[in-house]
């Protein structure tokens, strides 16, 4: 009988998954014996199990939880070889926790893994099957689809050319415009703007313009109750076109693909010891910008993605052999923003407070782990809505050269996520088929508030052709570290 059963119960069912291994790791080391299985059990006796630990955080318990419910029911009705390879892992690792803390042993179970408290805890985390399915749905899941991001660089770059082009005499125009002459005198007669003097007609000699930027990110988080550490890193690139239609809206489509990778590995004993997530995404924007005025400008950006992701949890116990978990799913994402600013020049110097709203969903499918036998779980499906607000400043200073038009540029942002609770996926022993072993598996909590901070230039040079550098930090999100670089060039047709 299928049953929904509360979060602890489904962070259980990861960490008996790492108990499964610890114990079928076990019987594996003990002298070949022709039969390695321990003796079956009906019922636990009160006061004893896994339960029992002391110390355990929330994750270790859930787990030490899973296996406890699960163990008597699968032990008396297994009858496939995973089942039976589930009921044994199950067992031993029960017996391993009876005979360290020297609990009763009515029940006659053996000596088990011969493992010590902190060694049993260590095992229920260190194969706990959620940390890396979570990620793509959580708050940091989201933050690394920097599509949206590079998108809202590229409308950057746009607005310091569309200024050029909305008032040629304008202090803004003088800044950020870009001219192939030498030389430019307005109407007046009364300006000499060399190499980057602004007109509409040399900025915009194409209207159609193509461009590409690359991305990439790195950064960690550390391991908490409930999710293990991990390190990432992504790399992709954005791809489109964007054509003028006045000269105070430009619109685009742009096309980008993101490679990312969780890893698992080398971060202690409660690591993942070689476990790992990896995923990519293709993701289709519409962009626009349209002037007010000289100062107020309106931006948007609607998206939609989709990918692959494969998955393995390797399941190591010290002095057992190891197990590998592979599994496969596929994600979703889809989310608009749109927002605002208002351009205050100061001679070469131009300050925009800005702010914008977003809305995000991410999603992933359930899909069942194959190769750890009897430790393969199933996975149900995940998703959340993500709902924030951003407001902010940037800086700008034109400095004219003999190419072209140097823009160093630095933002500070306030960013503030109004549903802060944290994704859940419910988790399974796919050889369980009481489903006893159920529980809801909660990610991190997300970080109600953070920070970014960035630093670029923008390069506008002489032939209608422009770029960009930029570097930003995420602070203020809890656990993590975040480290962004993009990087962008256009041609004007």
């Amino acid at each position: 009988m299928t049953r929904a059963l509360p979060g602890w119960q489904l962070r259980v069912l990861g960490m008996a998954s790492i108990a499964a291994a610890a114990l079928l790791a076990a019987g594996e080391t003990r002298a070949q014996s022709s039969s390695p299985f321990a003796p079956p059990f009906s019922t636990l006796a009160p006061g004893t199990g896994l339960t029992t630990l002391p110390g355990m955080n929330n994750a270790q318990s859930q787990m030490a939880s899973a296996i406890d419910d699960v163990c008597p029911t699968i032990n008396a009705i297994a009858v496939t070889a995973d089942q039976k390879d589930l009921a044994n892992i199950c067992t031993v690792m029960t017996a391993s926790a009876v005979t360290a803390l020297h609990q009763a042993n009515p029940l006659g179970l053996p000596a088990g893994l011969g493992l010590s408290v902190d060694q049993l805890k260590t095992a229920l985390q260190s194969i706990d099957g959620g940390a890396s399915i979570i990620t793509p749905t959580s708050q940091t899941g989201r933050l690394r689809n920097g599509q949206i991001g590079m998108v809202g660089q590229r409308l950057d770059v746009l607005r310091m050319r569309m200024l050029s082009g909305i008032d040629p005499d304008s202090q803004q125009a003088r800044q950020y415009a870009m001219n192939s002459g030498p030389a430019l005198t307005d109407a007046s007669g009364d300006i000499q703007i060399a190499q980057s003097g602004p007109t509409s007609t040399s900025i915009w000699s194409g209207k159609l313009g193509a461009f590409v930027n690359l991305l990439g990110q790195f950064g960690t988080s550390d391991a908490t109750s409930t999710q293990n550490a991990y390190t990432f890193n992504n790399e992709g690139f954005l791809a489109g076109f964007d054509y003028q239609f006045t000269p105070k809206l430009v619109a685009g489509f742009a096309f980008g693909y993101t490679s990312s990778n969780t890893d698992f590995s080398g971060l202690g004993p409660q690591g993942g010891q070689g476990s790992f997530l990896d995923g990519n995404l293709f993701q289709g924007n519409l962009y626009a910008n349209y002037y007010w005025n000289d100062n107020i400008y309106l931006s948007g950006i609607a998206s939609i993605g989709g990918g692959d992701n494969i998955s393995q949890r390797n399941i190591v116990i010290p002095g057992f052999a190891n197990r590998v978990a592979n599994g496969d799913f596929g994600s979703m994402t889809y989310g608009v923003s749109l927002g605002g600013g208002y351009n205050i020049p100061i001679g070469a110097l131009t300050i925009t407070p800005n702010g914008r709203f977003e809305y995000h969903r991410i999603s992933a499918s359930g899909f069942t782990e194959n190769g750890a036998q009897g430790l393969d779980l199933t996975y149900g499906n995940t998703g959340q809505n993500t709902i924030l607000s951003f407001l902010g400043v940037q800086g700008s200073y034109a400095i004219s050269t003999s190419w072209g038009v140097i823009s160093p540029t630095g933002r500070l942002e306030w960013a503030h996520q109004y549903n802060n609770g944290s994704s859940t996926v419910s988790v399974a022993y796919s050889n369980d088929p009481s489903l006893l072993s159920a529980f809801t598996l909660p990610g991190n909590r997300n970080s109600s508030d953070y920070g970014d901070i960035g630093v670029g230039v923008a390069l506008q040079f002489a032939g209608n052709m422009s770029a960009f550098l930029n570097y930003d930090a995420l602070v203020g999100i809890s656990h993590t570290s975040y480290n962004s670089f993009t990087a962008g060039l256009r041609l004007g047709f």
